[in-house]
């Protein structure tokens, strides 16, 4: 069982554990020096020779020091690798991977963990023995949202677990990777990368995947109560498979993604407006596909039509004809619409698209793998066509020109990027994500 480089501080003492090793225990983790990590692994050696020396009674049966061992240890490895050092990070963001685990453990952790990140389900899988299986975890409120990696296997969720623990939610699985199945309410599908299905945790329900180990699904948990959708339009539509490859579906893929790739770049302030806009994505999806959009919040429909403008522009800032008439009509919308749309965000849709055309500039002129190719051919790559042009935007950017730039270190460290603003409708720091 090796911790790594890791500091565990706990309440139990060795003797304390013997006497009582089924008692839960408080351990927190911090990042650690080398010496620290061999003395954790001395002490929790000494913990497990302790428990594998006594027998604890759980409910009244006895119970073989093995299984005490295994649970310390289990319990022991998730603690260092979920709780980071600050607590107000660890309510936004956590990250746990079964790599070092011992492989006899791994399955029995990760789906312990993701039981208690999501909902309790029961999980079956070939791979049991050693299952290579990661999670990143993202609290915003109310909304739980998962990026987990993990092979092929089985869930079963019955109505006694129902019984038991039940958040009244519902649960969107988004498949990057593979193929998946699920069965609720006397509906079955089966679908691929690309496409999400809804399930209600209220209600029994199956699933199964068959994909590498190293596949991808993202998980989104929402309370019931904030989708503004009635339950009757909503149960017409668990289990039931929705593509991402196009339109508001399309929008909220991006947008699930980026977040938590992107997690570590946020903090816990920004977690009110990513929920925000993660159920309002979720909400207009589920409302087109019962013809419902009128039951959605003005408020909301708007954001949702800003993130899905955001996602268009992104998508065709190289195009050279890229204006703010192609984004409206490719929107369906007027151009004084868009105009109004930006002016509340305090930019317009013109200057939104040479800020972003200049920041993937600005990123490429200084890639390494890009140093071959012309600053004019660089520019034309993000839809500026007058070299002179382009000059004359960047030098006002940033106060340097490209060429500048890209060849003096010292320029460089004395510019900064175009002012971190952040997105029409999306969150701080300058990040798109859609």
């Amino acid at each position: 069982m090796d911790f790594g480089a890791a500091h565990v501080v706990t309440t139990a003492t060795p003797e304390a554990l013997a006497a009582d090793p089924l008692r839960p225990r408080r351990v927190l983790t911090r990042p650690g020096t080398a010496s620290q990590a061999g003395r954790l692994n001395q002490f929790a050696a000494r913990l497990l020779r302790a428990a594998e020396s006594t027998r604890g009674r759980a409910g009244g049966s006895v119970v073989e020091s093995s299984a005490v061992a295994r649970w310390l240890r289990i319990r022991l490895v998730q603690h260092h690798l979920m709780v980071p050092m600050r607590q107000d990070w660890l309510m936004f963001v956590s990250e746990f991977s079964t790599e070092g685990l011992p492989a006899g453990d791994r399955f029995t952790a990760w789906v312990e963990l993701g039981s208690r990140s999501l909902t309790p389900i029961f999980v079956r899988s070939d791979v049991e023995d050693d299952f290579p299986a990661s999670i990143r975890a993202l609290a915003l409120g109310d909304v739980q949202v998962c990026l987990l990696t993990y092979p092929s296997l089985r869930v079963h969720r019955p109505p006694r677990l129902i019984r038991q623990s039940d958040p009244e939610a519902y649960q969107i699985n988004l498949l990057l990777d593979g193929e998946s199945g699920v069965r609720q309410s006397g509906r079955e599908t089966t679908f691929g990368a690309g496409h999400f299905v809804l399930y209600d945790t209220s209600r029994p329900f199956d699933g199964w995947r068959c994909c590498p180990s190293d596949a991808h699904t993202i998980t989104v948990q929402i309370p019931r109560a904030l989708l503004p959708l009635p339950a009757s339009h909503l149960d017409r539509l668990t289990a039931v498979p929705f593509s991402t490859r196009r339109g508001i579906g399309a929008a909220l893929s991006r947008w699930l993604i980026d977040m938590t790739n992107r997690a570590r770049e946020f903090t816990p302030d920004d977690a009110p407006t990513l929920s925000r806009v993660t159920v309002d994505l979720l909400a207009a999806v589920l409302a087109g596909a019962v013809e419902a959009e009128g039951m959605l919040d003005p408020r909301s429909r708007r954001r949702t039509l800003l993130l899905q403008i955001n996602g268009f522009i992104e998508q065709h800032l190289g195009d050279p004809a890229l204006s703010p008439r192609m984004v409206a009509d490719a929107h369906h919308i007027s151009l004084r619409h868009l105009q109004q749309l930006f002016a509340e965000e305090g930019v317009t849709p013109a200057g939104w698209i040479r800020r972003r055309r200049l920041e993937r500039c600005h990123h490429d002129l200084t890639d390494p793998y890009l140093h071959a190719h012309a600053v004019r051919a660089i520019a034309a790559r993000w839809g500026f066509t007058d070299p002179a042009h382009f000059t004359r935007a960047f030098r006002a950017a940033y106060g340097v020109t490209p060429r500048e730039y890209r060849n003096d270190p010292g320029a460089r460290e004395s510019t900064t990027t175009v002012r971190a603003t952040a997105m029409p409708g999306g969150s701080r720091h300058g990040i798109l994500p859609l």
